[in-house]
């Protein structure tokens, strides 16, 4: 009767146990599971955040590219950009080189000693009638 007693208590004790571990593994998965969905989630987030990074970065590319003019092959000279100003700057360059030489040197755009210092092509006749 005693060892009866004894194995139905080892028994009892054995079956506690693997209820036991059976929880304790249950609990395990359970927490696993919550890692790795917040693991995904994680990575979910970083993705979007990445894709709305390029997007605005492909949209101030677009931006950038859609105010400038590429050069194309059969024009000589090509537009910078459509900015008001550096339409304005254009405008000024074509101004100052539509002015004579004598107003040039008044509002201070042309310089005769620089002219006299490094000759080009452009005004050897400007430096031979100086001389």
């Amino acid at each position: 009767m005693i060892t009866g007693t004894i194995s139905a208590e080892t028994e009892s004790m054995r079956h506690a146990a693997e209820v036991r571990l059976r929880a304790q593994s249950n609990e395990l998965k359970r927490f696993h599971d919550k890692i790795c969905q917040r693991v995904t989630e994680r990575e979910r987030q970083n993705r979007l955040e990445a894709q709305r990074a390029q997007k605005n970065l492909d949209a101030k590319c677009a931006k950038v590219f859609s105010t400038t003019v590429q050069p194309t092959g059969n024009s000589v000279t090509t537009r910078l950009s459509t900015r008001p100003y550096f339409q304005k700057l254009i405008k000024d360059k074509k101004a100052i080189l539509k002015m004579p030489r004598s107003e040039m040197i008044y509002c201070g755009l042309l310089n005769l000693r620089a002219i006299k210092k490094y000759p080009t092509t452009t005004n050897m006749g400007v430096m031979k009638a100086k001389l």
